[in-house]
């Protein structure tokens, strides 16, 4: 029950910005600016797009797509004037061309796919990005106390270890580039081009 209510007030944009400043979103944002740095003049989607927070991060002249399915993200997205370009569509089913993007961007997402659909995902990536897939995600760290109750109330519930992460990304993407840092998760960057 408690799980219930903590999601639905969590699902609203401005509580949702709010949850991800308390739990340490300006170090991902740290974190993550050397590898978004790559995608200046570029096109980059970002798909779960949340509130579209990482728009305001990419180089001024990267041109930014928001992906979710979240009609209440879009709102929220929607009142920051970051981009006009927004797709409102499922993950499952990325209606985009083939090498449609540059770069596609994938922060805070796998966690909520089982191993099916993260790879049915990560091939689709891999179909549309011309030059790299840009992913953050946290992790499982076991003897983490403060991480597992964090993804005891986490709406995704597939968090997986670093190596079942990077396997999965390797299927489909050459990882050229990683990084791991912990705030209250432990989180896994990764940078990879598509395999051909």
């Amino acid at each position: 029950m408690l799980t219930k209510v903590l999601h639905k007030l969590v699902a609203r944009p401005l509580v949702y910005d709010a949850v991800q400043k308390f739990f340490g979103v300006e170090e991902c944002h740290r974190q993550l600016q050397p590898f978004l740095e790559l995608t200046a003049g570029s096109l980059v989607l970002e798909v779960g797009a949340g509130t579209g927070d990482w728009a305001q991060f990419l180089p001024p002249t990267a041109r930014y797509i928001w992906y979710d399915n979240d009609t209440d993200k879009l709102g929220g997205f929607r009142a920051k004037k970051l981009s006009p370009l927004a797709v409102l569509a499922d993950a499952a089913n990325i209606c985009l061309k083939d090498k449609s993007v540059d770069y596609a961007l994938c922060v805070s997402v796998s966690h909520h796919l089982t191993d099916e659909e993260l790879d049915n995902f990560l091939r689709q990536l891999a179909q549309i990005c011309r030059k790299k897939l840009i992913f953050m995600d946290g992790y499982r760290y076991d003897s983490s106390l403060i991480s597992n109750l964090m993804w005891k109330y986490d709406r995704g519930s597939h968090p997986r270890y670093p190596d079942a992460i990077q396997a999965a990304i390797q299927k489909w993407f050459d990882i050229d580039r990683k990084a791991e840092f912990s705030v209250y998760h432990h989180y896994l960057i990764c940078t990879g081009t598509p395999k051909r």
